[in-house]
């Protein structure tokens, strides 16, 4: 990895979804990093069919206009369990997006990124003093 790596908490552990409806995480800045080594997890829910959450990591270059970084997760990570991705970052904002679906929706979640900074460019002399 280029870069130092900073930790960024994008949903604190045991947070509580509830609806059948979709989520978004507050914008976070990312300008100074290159890649996200995202982790997130998810609860075995409630309920005799319990909920899924499809997580999806998205990018801004305003606040306006959204787009996916890569595709969704392989899968929703099993009931208990988390899932681990990485995705190169290319715009100056990121929020996560989390689809919450099933009979009977209640679930919680967490979610956790290791942002990779960018490699500095070196700096350059510029010349002998002339």
């Amino acid at each position: 990895m280029a870069g130092d790596v900073a930790r960024i908490v994008l949903l604190p552990r045991f947070t509580a979804l509830s609806g059948s409806s979709q989520f978004r995480t507050k914008p976070v800045n990312v300008r100074r990093f290159a890649k996200v080594i995202l982790t997130v997890w998810q609860s075995t829910g409630i309920g005799l069919t319990p909920s899924t959450a499809q997580f999806l990591l998205q990018q801004s270059p305003d606040l306006e206009q959204w787009e996916s970084v890569g595709s969704q997760f392989p899968s929703s990570p099993s009931g208990g369990a988390e899932t681990t991705v990485e995705r190169d970052i290319d715009l100056e904002w990121i929020r996560l997006f989390i689809n919450v679906n099933e009979a009977v929706p209640g679930v919680t979640v967490w979610a956790v990124g290791q942002f990779v900074e960018r490699s500095a460019s070196p700096i350059l002399p510029l010349g002998n003093g002339r």
